[in-house]
């Protein structure tokens, strides 16, 4: 099998909380507004480097309702992130044997064909997406319906591919590596990372749904009728059934935070962090992370993009310098790109340092 397209990575510095100069600060604010000026969109965005950090907003929420920088979003995708990082820390002691058959951790609810945790978190499993009539069904009708993993497996057509299939993105493959994670640490996927990955590292505000409590206000919530009373994002229903594939929820700052510290080994060690980067045969996903250009820099980037509903979410961090931005953004209607966003963000900062 082909290696990952790096072997180590450089640590980054310390990230600053303090706030980039003024200067800076209104270059970004200014770059956030152009670029979601005429889409009727609102988002949140947040850039943290080691010599200050920077939170913004712009537009309006699903509901009218003015958005802030501490507003928290479902991170959607960006879940995947964490996720892969709790199981390659699981394995860095010796608990999972990531050449192994994930059904050694893990009974399938479908046919086992073998494929190893490694290739699940490539997404070469060769496992399909669940169909979702039954589970979709119940939160259509209930948004405030708890949906376990095993119902969406269930939902899983019974015959995959080969393992080590091309790659096939799919959330069954993240629902399974959540399950794994439970059954070799004994807790709860929630506490897992907590304890592994967040408490201790300023991220405790990030909110797995729908096991912790709902995000602290103020959140984007959807319209009453899809959002149900329960305060998770968009609703218990959706958010549960994402689960370890797309259930975490957050603001801005403290995803920018968690990509800052993990893609720049300050959680994990340096060639754990290389070892989720994609393999170097051009599908570009390895575990929970994909690579991507800027469109506007020389800048390559780690992390990962997130779609849920009207929210549309990515995480990117910068493998050449001390560099993490995400962005949330949200709109029932427009089909905006975070990372266009992120792009300008990008631009506006280097062109202010310049000066």
């Amino acid at each position: 099998m082909p290696a990952p397209t790096v072997t180590t990575v450089d640590v980054f510095p310390e990230p600053r909380d303090s706030a980039l100069p003024h200067r800076v600060a209104h270059a970004l604010d200014r770059a956030l507004r152009r670029a979601l000026a005429g889409t009727g969109a609102g988002a949140t965005a947040a850039v943290l480097t080691d010599r200050g950090s920077w939170t913004g907003a712009a537009g309006t929420g699903l509901r009218d309702e003015r958005l802030t920088p501490k507003h928290a979003f479902p991170y959607a995708s960006i879940s995947k992130t964490f996720t892969a990082a709790e199981v390659v820390l699981l394995a860095s002691r010796g608990l999972v044997d990531l050449h192994s058959p994930v059904s050694t951790y893990v009974p399938l609810p479908f046919q086992d064909n073998g494929a190893t945790v490694e290739q699940v978190l490539r997404m070469r499993s060769g496992f399909h997406d669940s169909i979702g009539e039954t589970w979709g069904r119940k939160v259509e009708t209930d948004p405030d319906v708890h949906i376990t993993p095993a119902e969406v497996l269930a939902e899983v057509p019974p015959v995959p591919d080969q393992a080590g299939a091309p790659y096939r993105y799919t959330n069954t493959n993240y629902l399974l590596l959540g399950q794994l994670i439970e059954r070799v640490t004994r807790s709860s996927y929630a506490t897992a990372l907590h304890q592994d990955l967040l408490n201790e590292h300023g991220l405790a505000s990030i909110v797995v749904q729908d096991i912790d409590p709902p995000p602290h206000t103020p959140k984007v919530l959807p319209p009453p009728q899809l959002a149900g009373s329960s305060g998770y994002i968009p609703s218990r229903g959706e958010s549960s059934a994402a689960w370890s594939a797309g259930g975490l929820a957050g603001n801005a700052a403290a995803a920018a935070r968690w990509g800052y510290l993990l893609y720049g080994g300050r959680i994990l060690r340096p060639d754990l962090v290389a070892s989720m980067h994609p393999l170097d045969d051009g599908t570009g996903y390895g575990y929970g992370t994909l690579t991507s250009r800027s469109v506007t820099s020389d800048l390559t980037y780690v992390g990962h993009p997130g779609e849920s509903g009207p929210y549309r979410t990515v995480l990117l961090v910068a493998t050449d310098r001390p560099l993490a931005i995400a962005v949330l953004a949200a709109h029932p209607e427009t089909d905006i790109s975070p990372s266009a966003i992120a792009d300008e963000l990008v631009t506006a900062l280097d062109k202010s340092n310049d000066r």
